[in-house]
């Protein structure tokens, strides 16, 4: 059995945190989907929804 992936979190500068997503993102994701350009040059589900953004998330 394959274990899962480890995703680390990295410190950066200016006090930024480099971190896998969490279901926890997901009003990240409504924002972003909301946006007119975001949803055309990524994943992010556009429209919305709740199971679209959890999906999102755990894809990533």
């Amino acid at each position: 059995m394959e274990r899962p992936l480890h995703v680390p979190e990295l410190a950066a500068d200016g006090g930024v945190t480099l971190r896998p997503w969490r279901l926890s993102d997901v009003p990240l994701v409504r924002e972003a989907s909301e946006d007119d350009y975001i949803p055309l040059t990524t994943t992010v589900p556009s429209p919305w929804s709740a199971s679209a953004a959890h999906a999102f998330v755990e894809r990533q």
